[in-house]
């Protein structure tokens, strides 16, 4: 098994590839072909886009969770750093004179997530499949001392597999427990 600095590396590299694609992909999608030219006229645009949309990602904690963990949370730092990088995108084409219609960062914007997002739910659930085996979902009620305690023992059972906390204390509701 790799270790958390490698796996972290490597979704890295992947984000870039899916980052810069989305950008190229963008493009096309509004012009209706790749039009070399005008994709190396807004390459410093690009690069400036997938450094920012990276950054955002780690600022935002994309990278602090493993994939197996992934959850609304991680979906709405994806969409958030997307945001801010479509943003950064189109105010740099303008900084650097370059026309570039809104559409293509909004477009941008939506490839970067459903990119991005999409590739993590994918392995959640193939990791989830594997783990799951023939246990069977569980909720458990309560997130208190007891809950967590319930908690790492059906983690380490072969029968149930947790999948949800529910407590009604509003001060322990929308916490991540690890």
């Amino acid at each position: 098994t790799m270790s958390r600095r490698s796996k972290i590396f490597l979704q890295l590299i992947f984000d870039l590839i899916l980052i810069a694609t989305s950008c190229i992909l963008a493009m096309v999608l509004k012009f209706g072909s790749i039009q070399t030219a005008f994709v190396f006229s807004h390459l410093y645009a690009i690069l400036i886009t997938a450094l920012t949309c990276l950054i955002a990602f780690s600022i935002l904690g994309l990278y602090k969770s493993l994939i197996r963990y992934a959850s609304l949370q991680i979906l709405k730092s994806i969409s958030l750093g997307s945001g801010v990088s479509g943003a950064v995108m189109y105010l740099t084409a303008l900084a650097g004179s370059q026309k570039l219609p809104i559409s293509v960062p909004l477009i941008f914007i939506l490839l970067t997530i459903l990119s991005i997002g999409g590739w993590r739910f994918i392995l959640k659930t193939h990791f989830l499949k594997q783990v799951m085996g023939n246990k069977r979902p569980a909720m458990i009620y309560g997130a208190g001392e007891a809950g967590r305690q319930l908690l790492q023992i059906l983690d380490n059972g072969d029968i149930y597999l947790p999948i949800a906390i529910i407590d009604d204390d509003p001060a322990l509701q929308g916490l991540i427990i690890s």
